[in-house]
């Protein structure tokens, strides 16, 4: 199960991948699958956005098509953040998000967030 948002790791696992990532696809309902790794018996990537439900996973590696799997996409599994404690926070600091999961979230490294379901680059934020 994973977001809606997207960017779940999804991992697949079997015999005669080809550890080439170019020859390698995974698609969910026919969106692609961003490949993380590839190897002889195992396939990570990140989910693409879809709307909650069902979908089908297939795995394309030199033109052979494997069976079909499900993956389910749901809103449950999809972060919300309703607040941010403290209000603002400098470069390394940390802040407290609360919603549906509880997170700890440190700007250290961080390249953007996303706030109303709009991108917000971290470059718009007090870095020093």
């Amino acid at each position: 199960m994973g977001s809606t948002e997207g960017k779940t790791r999804l991992d697949v696992e079997g015999f005669g991948f080809d550890p080439t990532a170019e020859n390698t696809d995974v698609l969910l309902d026919g969106a692609v699958c961003q490949i993380t790794s590839v190897s002889p018996v195992s396939i990570s990537c990140l989910t693409p956005p879809h709307s909650a439900g069902d979908v089908d996973v297939v795995v394309k590696v030199n033109d052979v098509v494997y069976d079909a799997e499900t993956f389910t996409y749901s809103s449950a599994a999809t972060p919300i953040i309703n607040s941010v404690t403290p209000a603002s926070a400098l470069s390394g600091e940390t802040l407290q998000l609360g919603g549906n999961y509880s997170l700890y979230f440190s700007l250290q490294g961080a390249t953007s967030v996303k706030a109303n379901h709009q991108l917000v680059p971290t470059t718009k934020w007090p870095i020093l």
